[in-house]
């Protein structure tokens, strides 16, 4: 097994741990937090799995572009939609 699998292997659990925590948490910001959190590592550790096994310098660098993208705009995307929840409901209840 090498990094490349062991990464997207771990990347993998992340997500899974974040599908989960989104169908099981009770109220939105909870989810959200779940979804953003965890997600964002999976997504990252499987976009480094993948650099890893790859042997082209482009593949690294749009991997390595990807994960600072999605770094960059997870949390905002995130606190955008808890904030929407919570100027509608005025509290974090479904």
């Amino acid at each position: 097994m090498s990094l490349g699998d062991v990464l997207s292997l771990v990347g993998a659990a992340f997500m899974l741990v974040a599908a989960l925590g989104v169908l099981r948490m009770p109220d939105v910001l909870q989810r959200l937090h779940c979804s953003t959190k965890a997600a964002t590592l999976g997504v990252g550790l499987c976009l480094a799995g993948a650099a890893a096994d790859s042997g082209d310098l482009g593949v690294w660098l749009r991997c390595v572009v990807a994960t600072v993208f999605f770094l960059l705009t997870a949390p905002v995307a995130g606190h955008v939609v808890g904030r929407a929840v919570w100027q509608r409901d005025g509290e974090a209840d479904d």
